[in-house]
């Protein structure tokens, strides 16, 4: 796949690597989990999700926001009967 520069954003979005995993913009991926653009940001650039620097756009895997979903997972609480 040949990018270039006249792309649409939602091309780009919906940009596939090799192995087929979704990228998304900061701004959809913030969206996705109720996050500010700028928590995202500050996660890509710690390490806590990973990411893909193009340019100067900032990319997340899709697949990304499924393991911060895990990782992150309460159990459940016993319902307590009276």
């Amino acid at each position: 796949m040949i990018c270039t520069g006249a792309l649409a954003q939602e091309d780009m979005t919906t940009m596939t690597t090799p192995t087929q995993s979704k990228l998304l913009t900061v701004k959809k991926f913030a969206e996705l989990l109720g996050l500010s653009p700028w928590t995202i940001r500050h996660y890509a650039y710690t390490g806590r999700v990973a990411s893909v620097k193009l340019g100067t756009r900032l990319l997340i895997p899709a697949s990304e926001a499924d393991r911060l979903i895990e990782e992150n997972m309460r159990p459940r609480v016993q319902e307590v009967r009276p």
